[in-house]
């Protein structure tokens, strides 16, 4: 009979050990496989409901960052305008002072900033434009002035369309000078924008942004420091190629990865984005090929038209000069036994000659 402690001390069955090690380097590649997944995973914010139809993303990522634009813009004045502390109470504290708090991430701060955020839209002429340079229709940009703040690779603010395009269209541009007015190319661009060329698209995606994450964005405003963070944070916007950026206390300073949560990912698909902007660069050219065909077809028009009515008018000069003959040949037969008018044939002659001859010009522009 074998003792228990036999028992309790024998070794399991090689099945049971073969399955006790897989186990255990599961859990082990497990335990080793998550940081390294979490290091390498990007976070990404939250999608929002799309302003602009499938093809045009890259107009909710601009709306996105005009928004981000005005957050930040209301913030450095906010701070410009009120004192750097406040007063919390006027009971004493312990030491026998008053209680003072620092503004910048204060509640305070926050409750200035977004009040009516986005009714400040109500005066702003921030309409549908395109980019003079890239072709591509944006809200953000609005005047030369803003490209010299930052250049979004994902937007192709950093390109020219075509390549070979004339740098005489803004190379003498003054910052404040506006971008032409976005065009609509055909019937069913139209229909895609359905009115957001003319309308404050800004103001729509402003208040859906507050609606849905307000107090991500309130916790934004006590962080953010540039512009850049605020467009990375609010709309996953990438760090723009510019490494200059505008800060909140009004110097550029370099700007660097931020710290930042992500709240949406608006901007986030850079491949998306500029697979959007190619298209609208590639309407661009299509509106450009059509309205010069249109032109080359009026003014072909305009030229038979001419021609047309310069053979009429001949016509109806060789009907008078004819009608003129027959009369002095009238008269020159009324007269029998009467020497011949040598002006009479001379009038005939010249007659015949300068319809012939406005017949011939006549035809020659008509084939022209």
């Amino acid at each position: 009979m074998v003792a228990p402690s036999t028992l309790l001390l024998a070794p399991p069955p090689r099945h049971q050990r073969r399955c006790l090690l897989a186990t255990a380097a599961l859990l082990l590649s497990l335990l080793l496989a998550s940081p390294l997944t979490l290091a390498v995973t990007p976070a990404r914010g939250k999608s929002i409901r799309p302003l602009h139809r499938d093809g045009y993303e890259h107009l909710d990522c601009s709306a996105c960052i005009t928004v981000a634009g005005t957050f930040f813009r209301r913030l450095n004045q906010t701070l410009s305008d009120k004192p750097s502390t406040y007063l919390i109470s006027h009971r004493l504290s312990k030491e026998k002072q008053l209680r003072w708090r620092r503004y910048r991430n204060s509640e305070l701060l926050v409750t200035d900033v977004m009040d009516d955020v986005c009714t400040s839209y109500k005066n702003d002429l921030r309409l549908l434009r395109m980019h003079p340079k890239s072709k591509v229709r944006l809200y953000h940009q609005q005047s030369f002035g803003d490209a010299r703040i930052a250049m979004r690779h994902a937007l192709r603010e950093d390109e020219v369309y075509p390549i070979d395009a004339d740098p005489a269209a803004w190379a003498e541009k003054q910052d404040g000078s506006l971008y032409p007015i976005a065009t609509l190319y055909s019937p069913r661009d139209a229909d895609k924008l359905h009115g957001s060329q003319s309308l404050s698209v800004a103001t729509a995606m402003c208040a859906l942004l507050v609606d849905e994450f307000e107090e991500e964005i309130e916790e934004l405003v006590k962080t953010a420091g540039s512009q850049a963070e605020m467009e990375y944070s609010l709309c996953g916007m990438a760090l723009p190629l510019s490494r200059a950026g505008p800060t909140l206390d009004g110097d550029a300073t370099e700007s660097e990865a931020s710290s930042v949560p992500l709240i949406t990912n608006v901007c986030a698909d850079v491949e998306v984005l500029r697979g959007a902007a190619r298209r609208d660069q590639q309407r661009w050219e299509q509106y450009q090929r059509r309205t010069a065909k249109r032109k080359a077809d009026v003014a072909r028009m305009r030229t038979l038209s001419t021609a047309a009515t310069a053979a009429s008018e001949c016509a109806e000069d060789g009907a008078a000069h004819g009608e003129a003959a027959a009369a002095v040949a009238n008269r020159a037969r009324a007269a029998p036994g009467e020497p011949a008018d040598s002006t009479a044939g001379e009038a005939l002659d010249s007659s015949f000659a300068e319809a012939s001859a406005n017949a011939v010009d006549g035809h020659a522009d008509f084939e022209l």
